[in-house]
């Protein structure tokens, strides 16, 4: 799970075909930085998405539809296009009670490993 805004930079993995993302870049300082675990190159296997049910002829707003429910369920993503998994990303708002998205990733021999971060040595007490 990781906090809104993720700080992913995503990339088709085929441009132009439904073969899922992989992880382009991380914001610097970014919650996907921040988190420590997610890798350049790490292709993203499922998505929480939010998915509505119950229609309701109860209320209507012009010919649109109104729903009664929603859930959050984990899509798998590897067979989908890039503006599905964005959209499935985007549907984790606040209004229905998410302020985080969940993601599964998986390192790839793509992942780029993240360097160490550097260490303050203190001079030696006399």
């Amino acid at each position: 799970s990781l906090p809104k805004p993720l700080g992913i930079q995503f990339e088709e993995v085929s441009p132009g075909k439904p073969e899922g993302v992989v992880v382009a870049g991380l914001v610097e300082g970014g919650n996907a930085e921040a988190n420590g675990r997610i890798l350049v190159g790490d292709r993203l296997l499922r998505v929480s998405a939010v998915s509505f049910g119950g229609q309701s002829a109860l209320v209507t707003i012009g010919s649109g539809q109104q729903y009664t429910s929603f859930k959050r369920e984990l899509i798998p993503a590897t067979s989908l296009d890039f503006d599905t998994i964005i959209a499935a990303i985007g549907s984790n708002e606040g209004r229905y009670g998410y302020s985080d998205v969940v993601l599964e990733l998986q390192h790839t021999d793509e992942s780029v490993p993240r360097a160490a971060p550097a260490r303050t040595v203190l001079p030696a007490r006399s």
